[in-house]
């Protein structure tokens, strides 16, 4: 399907599992959201616990072809606080809790909209928070941020970002794990300690 994102559109994939009780949203900094291994296992660790995903692509083909045209985070932060509208207005996700799970840049964009967007709930994959540090203060929704105990370039930056959180905030290091979570081990981890985060502030009841 593709969402309006101001005179634009972005592809996107939603997924829903039986009477489903939350949905997250994708945000990723690449236009290959949709094909992503990665995401595909952490979307069906989340399916198999009865939580929906929407897979969109951010940043559209064209911006990636070059690096100086890439957008800067306040902008993907709006495209994906205009996708986040859009799921509260489809007649299947209307009313369910939303959540944010963010890779790369693509966290920053994450974190950045859930400043301004009312959210239940923000995990982050080996992402790079440090870009949204000017917002952090104003996130109040509960946030995970998962990071490779091999990839020691980005602990100090994650430490920095959970210690800027406005709200609750968490720093969980997978020990085994690079810094881009190719390993099929650790990844299942992130995967489950996304769904347990998922679970315990966007399903509470259903927990």
């Amino acid at each position: 399907m593709t969402i309006p994102v101001g005179s634009d559109e972005r592809e996107a994939d939603l997924a829903l599992p039986d009477d489903p009780g939350a949905v997250v949203l994708f945000a990723r900094d690449s236009g290959s959201v949709r094909r992503d291994d990665r995401d595909r296992i952490v979307a069906h660790t989340l399916h198999q616990a009865g939580i929906g995903t929407l897979g969109m692509d951010l940043v559209a083909p064209y911006e990636t072809q070059a690096r100086g045209n890439l957008p800067e985070v306040p902008l993907l932060a709006e495209r994906l606080a205009q996708a986040t509208g859009w799921l509260r207005d489809q007649q299947e996700t209307r009313g369910l809790p939303i959540g944010y799970f963010g890779e790369g840049a693509g966290t920053a964009a994450a974190l950045w909209a859930a400043a301004d967007v009312h959210v239940g709930a923000v995990v982050s994959l080996s992402g790079q928070p440090e870009l949204a540090s000017e917002r952090l203060g104003d996130v109040t929704a509960p946030v995970l941020l998962i990071v490779g105990g091999r990839d020691e370039a980005a602990l100090d930056g994650h430490r920095e970002a959970k210690r800027l959180l406005g709200g609750a905030g968490n720093l969980t290091v997978v020990p085994e794990a690079g810094g881009l979570f190719e390993e099929a081990g650790p990844l299942g981890d992130a995967a489950e300690l996304a769904r347990d985060w998922f679970k315990r502030y966007l399903t509470p009841k259903a927990s």
